[in-house]
């Protein structure tokens, strides 16, 4: 095996600084969607602020993730020119996670349905995992550690139904206090909001988390409850349109279930994906402040592949994840 394949890099970001591990390269999958290999061991650091860090995902036509590709495998654009991929890994790596609950009026007849969301995707983190969990509506509250224990998370995210149910919405402000709430432990950073769409009362604003989204090189995945009991005024449907905008935006993922539908796949799918992103990295040819335009292909037929569309090449580095 050459040197080159044995480099795996892991790319994390905090204020637009992205930091390069290495781990060994995983074994190949045959059959390209077979179980992820376990999370090794927290790879060292270095700093490489002129880094653009990619996290790709790529399915097959039933949907299937597919992991044994390659470098050659993959093909990146900056604004439609061919860029050399420097850095490559398909290793697993642990992920850390801000779990969001709604908890305000509109969804008071649905709250049992969306703890019940939240606590299928708790149990199914892996090995190495760390998350806390928190709430929003009036107030925003956090637990104040992350903690790789299931169950402790499982009874965090049911403590919820001891709640007060806020009269108002604030989702924008509850995602900002998510995203500042990462340490310097590593592994991916995402916030996993479960709402049904509203945002009511914040003082923050989409294009305010977008930005501190990227900066933060965190990625945003939402599962919006569709089918609770709501009166028409406290319908909002410009909001969940933000949400589908900002999912994707941050390389994340948009999830729309049924009050009374299969949360457990839901959850199953979420928790794969993000234990089957491919880490891709190139190095720009300059820092203009300006945003470039991402374009992510795999070079062989019958898939697909969802990554980051676009990042700003900033003069004091690159803000990631996007």
């Amino acid at each position: 095996m050459n040197p080159e394949a044995k480099l795996a890099v892991i790319v994390m970001t905090a204020a637009l600084t992205a930091a390069v591990g290495r781990a060994q390269s995983p074994p190949q999958d045959q059959k390209g969607t077979g179980p992820a290999p376990p999370a090794g061991p927290p790879p060292a650091y270095r700093a490489d602020t002129r880094l653009v860090a990619i996290d790709a995902s790529v399915t097959d036509t039933s949907g299937h993730f597919v992991r044994h590709l390659t470098k050659n495998d993959f093909e990146v654009r900056d604004n439609g020119r061919l860029q050399p991929i420097t850095f490559f890994t398909a290793e697993v790596e642990p992920i850390s996670a801000v779990v969001l609950l709604d908890a305000s009026r509109s969804v008071v007849n649905g709250l049992e349905r969306v703890v019940a969301a939240a606590d299928h995707f708790v149990v199914r983190l892996r090995p190495g995992d760390r998350a806390k969990i928190g709430s929003f509506a009036d107030d925003i509250r956090l637990n104040p550690d992350f903690t790789a224990d299931r169950d402790e998370l499982s009874r965090r995210v049911n403590d919820l139904f001891d709640l007060r149910v806020g009269q108002v919405t604030r989702l924008w402000d509850a995602v900002q206090r998510a995203i500042d709430a990462f340490d310097d432990a590593g592994g991916r950073k995402v916030v996993v909001v479960f709402t049904d769409g509203d945002d009511t009362y914040s003082t923050t604003t989409f294009d305010a988390v977008l930005d501190s989204a990227h900066r933060a090189g965190v990625r945003l995945y939402i599962v919006l409850i569709d089918g609770l009991d709501r009166l028409p005024e406290e319908r909002m449907p410009e909001e969940s349109a933000h949400l589908q905008d900002l999912s994707p935006r941050t390389g994340g993922g948009y999830y729309t279930l049924e009050a009374l539908g299969d949360f457990n796949a839901a959850s199953t799918r979420m928790t794969d994906e993000l234990h089957s992103l491919y880490l891709l990295g190139f190095t720009p040819d300059a820092l203009d402040g300006r945003v470039h335009q991402l374009d992510v292909k795999v070079k062989r037929p019958g898939v697909s592949v969802r990554a980051r569309r676009d990042y700003l090449a900033s003069a004091l580095g690159i803000s990631t994840n996007k």
